[in-house]
């Protein structure tokens, strides 16, 4: 049985032929430690694979990328730098062309996946998959071709089939709609990747995706639209309009608080 030593966990360094025995390299990209653990143990046990790297962090990713240049890179999260707005597939590849990349994650609202897509993962599978799933996408990627799990499949199906004009208030998904109800009381996304089992990198994701498509930027005007979609409840009016006590118009403030 594998055991749970130092020598099985390589962390951040690697070695310099990483590769250069015939074995698949592959670094893994795991915001939560224990899944990242579980990963490395699993990938190590898989013929023909080796785990050259493994972090929780964009900046580590990049790193390991540039100076190991593996053939797979295992990743959790899409996340667009908040400076170049540059996803991490795209970074990753920018670094090490030959690297393909593949998406291990929980989140498959249909947004998500499209956006996954677009940004040229080579492969998708949600962890609700078996590792039997995970194995067979692994080595379909590192061979360079696609590989979407049955239920990110079934996700692209219905993608396609509803290519249509959306109406407005049906433009967020319901994970977006969800989130967005979240906003509405308050709750931060440390709080609201807690509630729905996400990581933090998904969530503000998500956050980052109903402002693109709503055009709001402020939790007051996202509050508002939650209103409007009946996601939150109405204020009264005396609360939404404070009643002048001087006969001239209520104080509205320059500037409301910017969504991060």
């Amino acid at each position: 049985m594998a055991s749970f030593g130092p020598a099985v966990f390589k962390q951040l360094s690697v070695p310099e032929q990483a590769g250069s025995d015939g074995l698949v390299s592959v670094v893994i990209v795991e915001e939560q430690m224990a899944i990242r653990e579980f990963l490395k143990l699993f990938v190590s046990g898989l013929d023909g694979f080796s785990v050259v790297g493994s972090c929780g962090s964009r900046a580590d990713a990049e790193l390991i990328c540039r100076d190991v240049q593996p053939r797979l890179a295992v990743v959790d999260w899409l996340g667009a730098d908040s400076e170049t707005e540059t996803s991490l597939p795209a970074a990753l590849k920018a670094l090490s062309p030959r690297t393909h990349v593949l998406l291990f994650s929980a989140s498959i609202e249909p947004d998500f996946v499209q956006e996954a897509v677009n940004l040229g993962v080579a492969g998708f599978v949600d962890r609700g998959s078996d590792l039997e799933t995970l194995g067979r996408g692994m080595r379909a990627v590192a061979e360079g071709r696609q590989f979407f799990s049955s239920r990110v499949s079934g996700v692209l199906r219905e993608l396609l089939r509803r290519r249509v004009a959306p109406k407005h208030d049906d433009l967020l998904s319901q994970r977006e709609r969800d989130v967005l109800r979240e906003i509405s009381r308050g709750r931060y996304s440390k709080e609201i990747a807690v509630m729905f089992r996400l990581s933090v990198f998904t969530i503000e994701n998500i956050r980052r995706r109903i402002m693109r498509k709503t055009g709001l930027r402020s939790v007051a005007e996202l509050t508002l639209h939650a209103v409007k979609l009946g996601l939150a409840p109405r204020l009264p009016a005396s609360a939404r309009r404070p009643a002048p006590v001087d006969g001239t118009s209520p104080h509205v403030p320059d500037s409301m608080d910017v969504v991060g």
